[in-house]
């Protein structure tokens, strides 16, 4: 049997040798085709070297935000992107500083220095006079950077809920355009004036959309969900545990935009409105931003308003229910892929809660993902019963096989091997999936692989299911494995 093949096109800068886009194709032509059409661009230099990341697949388009499947994908997508930035760079802000000292200071002396003296950790250098001013300058410039790096976790939790506001901004425009009753509520009044110079009905209900958004936006976070839940004439905060964590999130930003993160009687009064416990805090006192906060921040912020998204979705186009769980199933299982098994699990717990599923087909998805995610948590015996409580006899093959798979029923993986269609599991599938991280060491389900499809069986599943790390360490992990390699690179 031919190997299966894939292309990968890279382009780079000429002059720096940045690699600055990357497209993945299974077909030579298409990859080709990619190459021709950058080639005849003639995008201006300037213009591509903004951004130093690789384009993976060649597309630089930004989710539409015209529909709750395109704002999903762009909510995610920002979140997500914090959510890989945070924790490696809080882990890398202490070696920033130790490496400029080494660069500035430590360096030019130890090579330009007469060295006098050591004595277990100390080294005494006899310097000339000439050089002070660059030391002390070196010094200074080293403390703003202390100072400056100090002020980062703050820096960053301003930034997510800022990002969680621009999505609510795109949310709720969306809101109105699919409900326009709530527009047609509006008590805004157009002038004479106003409504000549907007020229038209579909201008002045922009107009009347966008002046109403912004009014949302005004209000503090709890407030915009309390009117929210009053336009659409449903609760939006009963059986949400996160609400308490997101208030409060949302809350200590405040307190850095405001006051520095000093505690405030309106942060303590909000909280307590909203059931979080503040333990025994007191006007004054300081609040810390730490990586592990910053951590479960992002996941609070995605939870809530990827939930909220759904919501919405659901009450207000219940003719794209399916298209609603399809969208549920497809991004949670790209997090399943990731590691993040508790947001894979607080968002498919959501799913198989509601209380209308108009695809089976889905709603099987999300059993078997979720149980994917309580096993890889820990949560064997919940995972076991999830399943158990199942009918899947006339479940189609794909299904048994993944089941038998997370179960560890290798035999059973091995004759649905022999016989399931490659439209259902191909190759690659069992290589990739998730479900199947319990079986791919087993010489069994390996040597029927490798019969079926006469090729070695290679997986990265192989040592993830002892090595593997959840999304509470894995980010620390990756941030202490990028630190250490700046180490050796000194």
């Amino acid at each position: 049997m031919a190997d299966q093949t894939f292309y990968l096109a890279f382009e780079q800068d000429s002059e720096s040798g940045e690699w600055l886009r990357l497209f993945v194709s299974e077909e030579m032509q298409k990859a080709q085709k990619w190459i021709d059409d950058r080639q005849s661009e003639g995008v201006d230099e300037a213009v591509v070297l903004q951004s130093s990341t690789p384009e993976v697949g060649g597309s630089t388009e930004t989710p539409s935000t015209a529909t709750f499947g395109g704002i999903t994908k762009e909510f995610l997508l920002s979140i997500n992107k914090m959510h890989r930035l945070i924790p490696i760079t809080m882990t890398l802000l202490p070696n920033v500083e130790r490496y400029e000292f080494d660069r500035r200071i430590y360096q030019p002396v130890s090579k330009t220095a007469k060295k006098i003296g050591q004595a277990d950790q100390f080294q005494l250098y006899e310097c000339k006079v000439d050089a002070l001013p660059k030391i002390r300058r070196a010094l200074r410039e080293i403390e703003h950077l202390r100072e400056g790096t100090s002020s980062l976790p703050g820096m960053f939790l301003m930034g997510l809920v800022s990002t969680y506001d621009a999505f609510l901004a795109d949310l709720l425009r969306l809101v109105f355009l699919s409900k326009p009753e709530m527009l047609a509520a509006s008590e805004r009044i157009l002038s004479f004036k106003e409504l000549t110079e907007l020229g038209s009905v579909e201008a002045a209900r922009e107009y009347i959309l966008a002046k109403e958004v912004e009014a949302f936006l005004r209000k503090s976070h709890h407030e915009q969900i309390a009117s929210l839940e009053a336009k659409l004439g449903m609760p939006l905060r009963i059986d949400l545990p996160v609400w308490p964590r997101f208030i409060e999130v949302c809350e200590r930003r405040n307190l850095i935009a405001h006051t520095n993160g000093a505690v405030s009687q309106q942060y303590i009064q909000v909280c307590k409105d909203h059931n979080v416990d503040v333990g025994d805090l007191k006007v004054g006192d300081q609040l810390v931003i730490s990586a592990k906060y910053l951590n479960a921040s992002v996941d609070v912020v995605l939870e809530f308003g990827w939930k909220l998204i759904q919501t919405c979705w659901r009450k207000l186009r219940p003719e794209e229910l399916k298209e609603a769980a399809e969208s549920l199933v497809i991004e949670s299982y790209e997090l399943l892929r990731i590691r993040r098994f508790k947001m894979v699990q607080a968002m498919l717990e959501f799913g198989l809660g509601q209380k209308r599923h108009d695809s089976d087909l889905y709603r099987k998805m999300m059993v078997v993902n979720l149980a994917i995610a309580l096993k890889c948590i820990g949560d064997e015996r919940r995972a076991v019963d999830l399943l158990a409580k199942e009918d899947w006899t006339a479940a189609a093959d794909k299904f048994r096989i993944c089941v038998a798979a997370v179960l560890e029923d290798v035999d059973q993986v091995v004759g649905l091997m022999s016989k399931i269609s490659d439209d259902q599991v191909n190759r690659l599938a069992f290589r990739e999936w998730p479900a199947f991280q319990w079986v791919v060491s087993n010489t069994a389900f390996i040597a029927a692989f490798e019969a079926r499809y006469g090729e070695p069986f290679v997986t990265d599943w192989e040592t993830s299911v002892e090595k593997r790390s959840t999304e509470e360490g894995r980010g620390d992990q990756e941030g202490q494995e990028t630190s250490a390699h700046l180490n050796r690179q000194k």
